[in-house]
């Protein structure tokens, strides 16, 4: 993708709050960036661990495969979805993307 081709599509913004401990490893349609605003856990991209914590910003591009390891109901966070393009702006907001395994 070149420079003049890029499009942002903004396909969600949200105040999220950890519903679940482990959540399934997922691969996003789109880019996905989290904000961190209390509480800690653990990101998993290509079995390497990654530390989370307030004030942290992790962004995680559309098509690699991560896991989010989240203490039930402890951590909020700010979540964007986002893609470069236009390319995919029919892709629903409320598709959290798919399984890794599927």
């Amino acid at each position: 993708m070149k420079v003049n081709q890029i499009l942002p599509f903004v396909r969600f913004v949200g105040f999220c709050r950890s519903l679940f401990k482990n959540y399934d490893e997922m691969i996003g349609y789109e880019c996905r960036m989290f904000y961190i605003i209390n509480g800690s856990g653990e990101l998993i991209i290509k079995n390497e661990p990654h530390l989370l914590n307030k004030g942290d910003l992790v962004i995680i591009n559309s098509g690699v495969p991560y896991r989010i390891m989240f203490p039930q109901g402890a951590v909020t966070y700010y979540l964007i979805k986002f893609d470069c393009s236009q390319d995919h702006s029919d892709i629903s907001s409320e598709s959290p993307g798919d399984r890794a395994s599927d």
